[in-house]
């Protein structure tokens, strides 16, 4: 167990511990030696490291890089099949919300962007900016990949391929599912 696990397992025990009680109980003769191993691990301070560790709950991850930046795998959701499936991916630390999600596409509607059993990773928090790739709940509930683009008042969504396949949405509309941050490539 390395040392950022031991400040792990001290935080979630007493999510009040201080850098001096950590440095104690870690065995260190002084509080900055915390300090030192957090920097190594790209952590700005304490209180960052806490809000990360006592978040774990909600969002299941791991590290896997050692120095520089961080990767995390984490584990989302897959939709489709049955709710107990997960998907472990990379990424870097912040990229995806918790409320993230992977998707299996289950069309070639969107081929060569996408295929059959190619993975959508969807963020419905994410930030987007006009073009973005967005999931949008059509009739039915039936899925489907649109480009965003904000007019104004409302939004313009165009099939990813079809130019001529386009709609309007309101600002306020339940049909946005969220971004699409990422694709993966059944091969």
């Amino acid at each position: 167990m390395n040392n950022l696990e031991k400040m792990a397992l001290l935080i979630q025990k007493n999510p009040s511990i201080t850098g001096k009680e950590l440095a104690r109980q870690l065995g260190y003769a002084q509080e900055k030696s915390i300090y030192y191993w957090l920097n190594k691990w790209g952590y700005k301070g304490l209180r960052e490291f806490k809000d990360e560790v006592l978040s774990w709950e909600r969002r299941p991850y791991s590290q896997v890089g050692e120095s520089g930046m961080r990767y995390m795998v984490q584990e989302l959701p897959l939709q489709g099949i049955d709710r107990e499936s997960v998907i472990p991916l990379v990424v870097s630390e912040g990229e995806l919300s918790a409320a993230s999600f992977a998707l299996a596409v289950s069309t070639d509607d969107y081929y060569p962007l996408v295929g059959i059993n190619d993975l959508i990773i969807v963020d419905p928090r994410a930030d987007f900016v006009s073009g973005d790739l967005f999931l949008l709940s059509g009739e039915n509930d039936q899925l489907q990949l649109r480009r965003l683009y904000d007019i104004g008042d409302e939004y313009l969504i165009i099939h990813p391929l079809r130019g001529s396949k386009y709609g309007r949405l309101s600002k306020t509309s339940r049909a946005l599912v969220g971004k699409v941050v990422r694709m993966v490539r059944h091969l």
